[in-house]
């Protein structure tokens, strides 16, 4: 969730800060607030909608150095080289003034969940060179056309027609797209992908398409507080 800032001492006011500059009795908490103005001087009002945008950036461009920084630890603590990783940055929902934070540090993946919020963002953001696009929610048939443009990849195919329909609209510019067969190991009725038994199945299919690149599978196991009971799901995938 975003940082947002809100007052801390209560002394401070309860009505108000009344401040005519950044606040020292600010604190960043987790959550949101009503709009409204924070500050209340006559002379510089400060308004709480810029607080949270600039939060919102500086909050993505720490979070993923964050993460950047345990895949690292992760990755060293097992013998692996951190290059041979790919960290997707999921992005949607997030503005891109917020995404932008993270072009210093390009190339980025970003994973978007809707076809139109990609479509949306693309244009306002620089190209492949900074940031690619990778689709990682459930892709609806008729939005094949628009994703085979949009994405380098996809993390969700999980069926047959979806396989032949992105290989027939992969095969008009004479492009591959790199793809993940999604697998539902949970058995949950909400969540999207074939079935274990189905995976050979989808498997050589999707091997012999001419413009799909089978990179692995994917899954989304049940959700469980102890990260250790969600292991096995990925031992098995």
């Amino acid at each position: 969730e975003p940082q947002v800032f809100r007052h801390g001492p209560a002394a401070h006011g309860a009505s108000g800060c009344r401040c005519t500059q950044r606040c020292p009795y600010l604190t960043p908490v987790v959550g949101g607030l009503q709009p409204e103005l924070l500050y209340t001087g006559r002379e510089r009002p400060y308004n709480q909608a810029e607080s949270i945008k600039e939060a919102l950036v500086e909050a993505v461009r720490e979070r993923y150095l964050e993460v950047v920084r345990r895949i690292r630890e992760a990755a060293g603590a097992v013998g692996r080289a951190p290059a041979g990783l790919t960290l997707v940055a999921v992005s949607k929902t997030v503005p891109p003034e917020a995404i932008a934070a993270l072009q210093p540090l390009g190339p980025v993946v970003l994973g978007e969940n809707r076809v139109q919020e990609a479509q949306a963002k693309q244009p306002l953001l620089p190209g492949p060179d900074v940031f690619r696009w990778h689709l990682i929610g459930h892709l609806q048939s008729n939005k094949v056309n628009r994703a085979v443009e949009l994405f380098e990849a996809g993390h969700s195919v999980d069926r047959l027609d979806l396989l032949h329909r992105l290989d027939r609209r992969c095969g008009e510019p004479g492009r591959r797209l790199r793809v993940l067969l999604e697998v539902n190991l949970g058995g949950e009725a909400s969540k999207s992908g074939c079935t274990e038994a189905d995976v050979p199945i989808l498997l050589e299919a999707a091997c012999s398409l001419p413009h799909l690149v089978v990179e692995g599978f994917m899954t989304i196991p049940p959700y469980r507080e102890d990260p250790a009971d969600v292991r096995p799901y990925f031992r098995r995938l």
